[in-house]
């Protein structure tokens, strides 16, 4: 069994990786690969082995760091365009949701 890390680092891809400008750009860099090889495993054989061992997703950060309140009414993923780091439970919504979409697809 694998546990896969995410590390909290949108604010350095927003940075430094031109197609992120997005924390939706961010998520869709971590899932739309792993449901790609899921709809087509031969397309990568070794992703498609290493996703069927993995049984956890762990996210990793700096927990020194300050902490952003979320407001009541956050913006999607699409929007969220500042360069600044999303709260916690932000990113924690947003791997749920995503985590889960993958689940059930695999297991159609």
């Amino acid at each position: 069994p694998h546990l896969s890390q995410v590390p909290r680092l949108y604010q350095v891809h927003r940075s430094t990786v031109p197609s992120v400008v997005s924390f939706a750009d961010f998520l869709s860099n971590v899932f739309l690969p792993l449901h790609k090889v899921t709809q087509d495993p031969a397309s990568n054989p070794e992703l498609f082995l290493f996703l069927q061992q993995v049984v956890a997703f762990d996210s990793v950060d700096d927990e020194s760091l300050g902490e952003r309140k979320i407001w009541k009414d956050p913006p999607r993923p699409e929007d969220w365009t500042t360069p600044h780091n999303p709260p916690y439970s932000y990113y924690m919504y947003y791997m749920w949701a995503n985590i889960n979409s993958l689940n059930k697809f695999r297991r159609e």
